[in-house]
């Protein structure tokens, strides 16, 4: 990083915005966003299922 960032700086940006507006930079830090969505995608699905399965069970009420 040469330049400094400002606090409250959404990720993705923090990289383009250190190193003076490096397109390769900005590029990286969105495939490192999707990569990391794609990653946690079927944890959350699993979970969602998990929940529903469990309320089905006891007889709950339906998860929005």
């Amino acid at each position: 990083m040469v330049y400094p960032v400002p606090v409250g700086t959404p990720g993705p940006l923090i990289a383009f915005i250190g190193t003076n507006g490096n397109v390769v930079a900005l590029l990286l830090g969105i495939v490192d966003l999707a990569l990391s969505v794609v990653i946690y995608l079927p944890f959350m699905r699993l979970a969602e299922t998990i929940a529903q399965a469990a309320q089905a069970q006891v007889g709950g009420a339906k998860h929005v």
